[in-house]
């Protein structure tokens, strides 16, 4: 919640006063637009509109909230790097058991990848109340990627789990990082992260 203290000064006498400057109200036009300019951008990024894209609504992975199940590899506070696959040809990520959430407000997952990407397949994989495992494929090329989890036909209601299974050919080993579902709208905190990270 933000709030906002407006100090008032001691009304001074009529001979205190300072000499007509002939811009009287130019303070007060300036305030006006500084705080009209702050209220457009508050309720562009969602805090004028209830609780829907409060920062807090997003969901960082890493360090503690996805786990490697299947495959060889190590978790950093930051990243999992993934230096095999299982017998069964996959790479498994898993949120812990009992990670539960609204899909709704949060329509983009956010990933980065490192590593060689010739030749792999990555998904994304997701349990809810109505259909019992979903998945959707994702860009499996180095760098930092964003995929809009609301086109998709299941992310909906109440999600139980969410994992990430890579396949097929691992040349060398992969880091996956930065994995984050948010809102479609960034919040200014989100945005003042961005170009920090930039």
């Amino acid at each position: 919640m933000l709030s906002t203290t407006l100090n008032h000064p001691h009304t001074r006498s009529d001979s205190e006063r300072e000499p007509y400057s002939g811009r009287p109200y130019s303070g007060r036009i300036l305030l006006a637009g500084l705080l009209g300019l702050l209220a457009v951008l508050l309720a562009g990024n969602g805090y004028l509109g209830g609780e829907r894209y409060r920062a807090d609504l997003s969901i960082r992975f890493l360090p503690d909230k996805l786990t490697l199940v299947q495959g060889e590899g190590h978790t950093q506070p930051e990243a999992i790097t993934i230096q095999a696959l299982s017998e069964q040809g996959v790479a498994l990520l898993s949120s812990p058991r009992g990670l539960v959430f609204q899909a709704a407000p949060l329509e983009r997952l956010r990933w980065c990848l490192e590593g060689p990407s010739s030749g792999l397949q990555l998904q994304v994989l997701w349990v809810t109340l109505t259909a019992p495992v979903s998945s959707a494929v994702l860009p499996a090329e180095p760098g930092c990627h964003e995929f809009a989890m609301d086109t998709q036909e299941n992310w909906a209601g109440t999600v139980n789990g969410l994992g990430f299974q890579l396949s097929g050919e691992l040349t060398g080993p992969v880091v996956l990082s930065a994995v984050q579902l948010r809102p479609a709208i960034p919040t200014p905190l989100e945005l003042a992260r961005e170009i920090w990270r930039d």
